[in-house]
């Protein structure tokens, strides 16, 4: 049975940093991942590690070993690492894959926290409003029944999302035109936007650092951005260099980048220090799009609670006009 689910970015994270650490110690990849899969006796990292140490013993490579499960290592991160077997730059590259995932997972979770309370609020008054204002109104037991169904619905309901969610992120046409509608969402497409740019600058920089041609880096470093939308925007780059083009003047045919960012790369393109200013990009960026994701989530609670303040003076004259018919009935 094929799994439409990918390692978590904690998973990921996990398998990246171990496996690096040994292999830079001097580790084969066949004792690695065998170490692997016995450290993790059960669940999945355990099995894909047995696996991948089967199929690399059978005379495969890691990246081939990787590709055996599309749906568990994103297909970028395992071309990542096939040009890493070649460049010979393995640890470094799972390495970087695992400080990404780490900051991808750390900004999730960040935002999440941030909007755990204002979830619980619009659970509380969506599910348990509705039993207090019945003890006014009556019909208590109705409104607990429909409490219960409107939990389960919801619970449903996230299920299938998440499970449609999983098959549609798997297939290459609808996984392009869902990273267009988010890098199109007002506000967070803009947060997104910087964060797959960031991500593109550090692939661009280690990769040229360790030697990769600039085409090559390119074309990687687009796959690596993370958005199919935007890579299909910065694929062009790799023939407009092999045609003799700058780099400078290849990104800005993308328009992908300010002003800014391709004074920061030229700076280096000129000096010959490219892979520094790659990285002061990268780490702009990041901040940039670290201080629009806090932006964020100060601005939706705010708009999750005016809404809720509405809900409550709602069921509050509902309320109140079902107590004033039961004292008129009481008084006739």
């Amino acid at each position: 049975m094929v799994s439409f689910a990918r390692l978590s970015l904690k998973k990921r994270y996990f398998f990246y940093t171990q496996l690096a650490q040994m292999l830079d110690a001097g580790i084969t990849p066949l004792r690695s991942l065998k170490m692997l899969s016995e450290q993790r006796k059960e669940g999945v990292i355990a099995k894909i590690a047995e696996q991948m140490r089967a199929h690399i013993e059978a005379g495969g490579t890691l990246a081939t070993a990787m590709a055996m499960f599309p749906n568990r290592f994103p297909p970028m991160e395992t071309q990542l690492i096939e040009t890493a077997e070649t460049a010979g730059i393995v640890p470094t590259t799972l390495n970087r894959l695992a400080e990404f995932n780490r900051l991808i997972r750390n900004y999730r979770a960040e935002f999440l926290n941030r909007m755990l309370y204002p979830f619980f609020i619009v659970f509380v008054v969506t599910f348990f409003l509705p039993v207090f204002v019945s003890i006014f109104i009556g019909n208590v037991v109705d409104a607990l029944i429909g409490c219960a169904w409107n939990l389960f619905y919801l619970s449903l309901l996230v299920f299938v999302v998440r499970t449609i969610w999983q098959m549609l992120i798997n297939i290459p046409s609808t996984r392009f035109m869902i990273h267009r509608i988010l890098l199109a969402i007002p506000l967070f497409g803009g947060y997104l936007r910087k964060l797959m740019l960031a991500r593109f600058a550090k692939t661009l920089e280690f990769l040229y650092a360790a030697g990769v041609p600039v085409a090559d880096s390119l074309t990687l470093a687009s796959k690596s951005c993370g958005n199919e939308a935007m890579a299909r925007r910065l694929y062009p780059t790799t023939k407009m260099v092999r045609d003799g083009m700058t780099i400078t003047a290849a990104l800005g045919k993308t328009y992908e980048f300010t002003p800014l960012a391709l004074g920061i790369i030229e700076s280096g393109e000129v000096s010959g220090k490219l892979d520094v200013s790659l990285r002061k990009f990268a780490e702009y960026m990041e901040l940039e799009a670290w201080s629009g994701i806090q932006q964020l989530a100060t601005l939706l609670p705010v708009l999750i609670y005016f809404n809720v303040v509405c809900v409550i003076v709602y069921m509050v004259f509902q309320a109140f006009q079902g107590y004033l018919g039961v004292v008129q009935q009481t008084t006739q």
